[in-house]
């Protein structure tokens, strides 16, 4: 698997040669009063639905590596309703979603001269990735790696209703303001993320 330059060798998040995202339409809603906006960066929803019902905004990152997650001033869910903090300490801001694969079926999707795009890596023995390119993944592929020196203000945790089965929330380490990017640490190449911490 070659990686992006920079990149942590746990977490991939990178475009490649020829990427596109695909063209999807928002599902929030139903049947005839289906939203319909372009969701391709955030599907399933659409730009608007994501940061009023997720909390979440995508946009170019301040640290130059292409987009980002942000926290939106549009949240719904904020206690009080007029309050600064979107995320408060301990919240769930989102979940890494995607196609859990092993070595096998992620060989066979991703040639070695290719880019493994909006990938994480949870395990290494067994070897296991969760694979957010062409699924309805939401957000949290957008969260970039805090550098060096700068705190991140979220972090990736083990799912605790689902120990058996490889799912990864994001949770804020501390009260995450409107506006601010949201950024965690990717972890490093000691086998299972020393960052995926239970909760």
């Amino acid at each position: 698997m070659q990686i992006a330059s920079g990149a942590s060798s746990n977490f991939v998040h990178c475009f490649g040669p020829g990427f596109r995202f695909r063209a999807d339409r928002c599902i929030h809603g139903k049947g005839s009063n289906k939203c319909g906006r372009l969701a391709n960066i955030t599907r399933p929803y659409c730009a608007l639905q994501t940061a009023v019902d997720e909390g979440i905004k995508v946009k170019q990152s301040g640290l130059g590596v292409g987009l980002g997650a942000f926290a939106s001033e549009l949240y719904n869910k904020r206690e009080p309703a007029a309050s600064p903090v979107i995320f408060k300490k301990g919240d769930v801001v989102c979940e890494y979603r995607g196609y859990v694969m092993n070595e096998e079926r992620f060989c066979n999707r991703y040639s070695l001269m290719e880019k493994a795009e909006y990938t994480f890596q949870i395990s290494r023995d067994p070897f296991i990735v969760i694979d957010s390119l062409d699924s309805t993944a939401g957000v949290a592929r957008y969260i970039n790696e805090s550098p060096k020196g700068f705190p991140a203000n979220a972090q990736f945790v083990k799912h605790p209703d689902f120990p058996e089965v490889k799912r990864v929330l994001c949770r804020a380490k501390r009260h995450i303001l409107t506006g601010e990017e949201i950024l965690a640490r990717y972890g490093n190449s000691k086998g299972y993320y020393s960052s995926v911490e239970k909760i």
